[in-house]
């Protein structure tokens, strides 16, 4: 395993402008408290995630090496952003937003535009 340093990488499709969207918007929320990166560029680097895992969802590696997917590394990135306190342990059992927004993602793995307006509500303006 390659091991990040002291910054979380974001690791998504490049070649998915649905991804390529969300990852400029959240780099601009997350300022340099992240890094991104497209799977095409890094998969190598981390042989221990198949890669039909980064062609399926957006892969987080804490900067201990702790891997999470999809949804949890969506919130774990947004929890290094600008609103960080909106999001302050977003998967604690306990948080009110970790379960409004689980239940906001498996609608939208239905309706994945209803991201495009519906997040700008919590997430602050749109790109």
């Amino acid at each position: 395993m390659n091991t990040v340093g002291s910054r979380p990488l974001l690791i998504y499709d490049g070649d998915c402008g649905f991804c390529v969207y969300w990852v400029r918007y959240w780099r601009k929320l997350t300022g340099n408290r992240v890094t991104y990166a497209p799977y095409q560029e890094v998969a190598a680097q981390y042989p221990e995630i198949p890669v039909a895992n980064f062609q399926g969802a957006v892969q987080y590696i804490a900067p201990d090496g702790k891997i999470a997917s999809g949804a949890e590394a969506a919130l774990l990135t947004l929890s290094h952003g600008i609103r960080q306190r909106l999001l302050a342990d977003p998967l604690s059992p306990s948080s009110r937003f970790c379960s409004n927004r689980r239940a906001h993602l498996r609608f939208c793995g239905f309706a994945p535009c209803c991201f495009l307006s519906s997040d700008s509500v919590v997430m602050g303006t749109r790109l």
